[in-house]
């Protein structure tokens, strides 16, 4: 038998691409369809998007800030949503879809994500105290 690297690559191909849909046989396509889009509505997505903009644009220089707020703010996420429902299909089967919408819908999860900021903050001193300590040790301070 002799080697036939098309051949080998092509087989490859079509296994990598089986492995994942194999892996969630027990689940139909248009469960997961379903159990995506409701995630993604779940988690509002556009204001989740909007807040991060705002965010991130902390950290770019204040000429361009407002400017980029408001393209996070006007932009169409639509693209971005089917994509992540296509990713959030090939990954996560329905059950596991459906139990992140039931969390992320909770009013524990409400009440976690508006704790979120001051923990992080708060997290983000206690973080840098710790790696103040480790550069003045690697110092020999």
């Amino acid at each position: 038998m002799s080697y036939h690297p098309v051949r080998t690559f092509v087989i490859a191909i079509a296994l990598a691409f089986a492995s994942p849909l194999a892996a969630h046989a027990d689940n139909s396509i248009e469960e997961r369809t379903a159990a995506a889009e409701r995630y993604i509505s779940t988690m509002n997505y556009e204001q989740n998007m909007r807040t991060m903009g705002t965010q991130f644009s902390e950290q770019l220089p204040p000429e361009v800030r407002q400017a980029f707020i408001e393209k996070m703010a006007t932009r169409d996420y639509s693209k971005m949503k089917k994509r992540m429902a296509l990713l959030m299909i090939k990954t996560f089967t329905t059950e596991e879809l459906n139990t992140m919408s039931d969390f992320y819908g909770s009013e524990v999860w409400k009440n976690v994500k508006n704790k979120m900021p001051e923990f992080s903050a708060t997290m983000g001193h206690i973080t840098n105290t710790e790696i103040t300590a480790v550069m003045a040790e690697i110092s020999g301070e």
